[in-house]
């Protein structure tokens, strides 16, 4: 299988692959939110949404209650930034683009 680009952005691909709604989702990020200690989070479906166009970016909290969330190790949300640390939550078989540029581009003109 030749490597194709991921055409949308990893967290809606990762939702997609969980076959989680933006509310399903936000509601397990939720429960990781507070396992971790940093307390409940705003459930605006929007906030999904926003993440995934890239209008906003989750706080740091958020980003580690993901990473928890997915068995992604902690040092790769700072090693790796956002959104790329989520692309370690697909299964090794997945194939992602290695040249060069963005690996998601539907919100760019």
């Amino acid at each position: 299988m030749s490597a194709q680009p991921l055409l949308q952005h990893p967290l809606a691909a990762l939702r997609s692959e969980l076959d989680l709604t933006a509310a399903k989702y936000l509601d397990r990020l939720d429960d990781a939110h507070h396992a971790l200690g940093y307390g409940r989070m705003a459930k605006r479906r929007e906030k999904v949404s926003r993440w995934e166009t890239g209008v906003n970016d989750p706080n740091e909290p958020a980003r580690y209650a993901m990473a928890h969330l997915h068995g992604i190790p902690p040092e790769a949300v700072t090693e790796l930034g956002w959104p790329a640390f989520l692309l370690l939550a697909f299964p090794t078989t997945a194939q992602f683009s290695t040249t060069p540029g963005p690996l998601w581009v539907p919100w760019q003109q």
